[in-house]
C-alpha cells in the first residue's frame, strides 16, 4: 500500500497533520473498505454542538475535532484523529481528548484512534492500555491485523475478531467452483457436531499465509462411523453417546487424524459471518492419535472432550 513512499520524509518538520491524513491515512481507510457515502462511510472533522462532557459534577472541555469520524448505518464506530510525526499518541493528553470525544453524548463510539504516520494507535473505551499499536511501515505485512481491529464489522461488533476466517471461503474466492473436488491428506479434526437427524460437521485449522482459517466438512451417520471407528472401542462408545444428546458435541482436539475426500458446498450465511463447507464424498482413512497438543481451555464443561476421557479411560485401566 506504501510502496514507493519515502518514510523519511515524516522526519521532516514540513510534514503535518494534513501530510499524515492524505498519505498515510486516506489510503488505510479506503483498503478497509470506508467510502464518502454508503454503510460504512468517513465524516470529515466532525463539530460538537457542546463541546464539553460531564465528568461528576464537572464540566469536562473537548478541545479537539477529530479529522475522521467513521460511520456505519449512521452510527458512529470510531473516531482518528492525525497528529504530527512528532507527537507522543500512545501516553499524551491527545489521547485522554481523543476519549473525552469518543464518549460524548453526541458520538458515543467505542473506540477512538490517534495516528502520527510512524503508527496508528487504537483504543478502546472501555480500556486503559491500547487494543492496537500499528506501526505503519509494516502495516502490509500485517494487514490481517490491521482489519481485524479496524474493519466495519468488527468495530460494529468486535466479538467477530476472535473468529477464525473461513478456509472454504478462501478456496471459493481463489477460483474454485462449487462441488470441485478438494482432498485434505492428513487432517487433524477439532470438533464434530449433530446439527440435523442426519447431518454431521467437522472442523479442522489450515494454515494461509501464516494465518489460521477454519475449514467446515458436513457428512451423514455412515461417513461419522468411518471417521471414528479409528478410536478405542471404550472412547468410541463415549464419544457416540455424547452425539446423541445435548449439546451434541464431541471435542476431537487432533486425536483423530482424517485423509479426506471432499467436494465444495454452497456458499452458506451463518449467524455472524459466511462460509463455505466441504461435503466429504470419501474417507481413504483415519488415524486415532495421542501425540501431545496443546488442550483447548476455552471448552465448557458442558461439551464432551475427547482427550479428557481418553486419560479417565486410560487411568480406569479401560484402555
Amino acid at each position: 500500500m506504501f510502496d514507493g513512499f519515502d518514510f523519511k520524509v515524516l522526519d521532516d518538520p514540513a510534514f503535518k497533520e494534513d501530510a499524515v491524513r492524505e498519505e498515510i491515512i486516506a489510503p488505510i481507510l479506503r483498503r478497509l473498505g470506508y467510502q464518502p457515502s454508503g454503510r460504512a462511510r468517513i465524516q470529515r472533522s466532525k463539530t460538537l454542538t457542546h463541546p464539553f462532557v460531564r465528568i461528576g459534577v464537572r464540566k469536562h472541555p473537548v478541545n479537539i475535532v477529530p479529522d475522521y469520524t467513521l460511520m456505519y448505518d449512521d452510527r458512529p464506530i470510531l473516531i482518528i484523529d492525525a497528529k504530527r510525526p512528532s507527537e507522543e499518541i500512545i501516553r499524551s493528553p491527545h489521547v485522554e481528548q481523543a476519549y473525552s470525544y469518543a464518549i460524548h453524548p453526541e458520538v458515543r463510539c467505542e473506540h477512538y484512534a490517534l495516528c502520527n504516520g510512524r503508527m496508528l494507535v487504537l483504543f478502546a473505551v472501555r480500556e486503559f492500555e491500547p487494543v492496537l499499536v500499528l506501526p505503519i511501515p509494516e502495516i502490509d505485512r500485517n494487514w490481517a491485523q490491521a482489519a481485524k481491529f479496524l474493519a466495519p464489522e468488527n468495530l460494529v461488533d468486535p466479538a467477530k475478531r476472535d473468529f477464525q476466517p473461513d478456509f472454504g471461503l478462501v478456496v471459493m474466492k481463489s477460483g474454485l467452483k462449487a462441488d470441485s473436488e478438494v482432498v485434505f491428506p492428513g487432517c487433524p479434526l477439532q470438533l464434530i457436531a449433530k446439527i440435523g437427524d442426519d447431518l454431521f460437521s467437522a472442523s479442522a485449522t489450515c494454515d494461509v499465509e501464516g494465518i489460521t482459517h477454519l475449514a467446515s466438512f458436513d457428512f451423514d451417520a455412515t461417513t461419522l462411523g468411518t471417521i471414528i471407528a479409528c478410536l478405542p472401542d471404550g472412547l468410541k462408545a463415549e464419544a457416540e453417546e455424547a452425539l446423541s444428546r445435548a449439546p451434541f458435541q464431541v471435542q476431537v482436539d487432533f486425536m483423530i487424524e482424517a485423509d479426506l475426500v471432499t467436494r465444495m458446498g454452497p456458499l452458506t450465511r451463518g449467524a455472524d459471518d459466511s462460509f463455505v463447507p466441504f461435503i466429504i464424498t470419501r474417507v481413504a482413512g483415519t488415524r486415532f492419535s495421542t501425540a501431545s497438543h496443546q488442550e483447548a481451555n476455552d471448552v465448557p464443561p458442558h461439551v464432551f472432550c475427547l482427550r479428557h476421557a481418553f486419560h479417565q479411560l486410560k487411568d480406569d485401566g479401560a484402555i
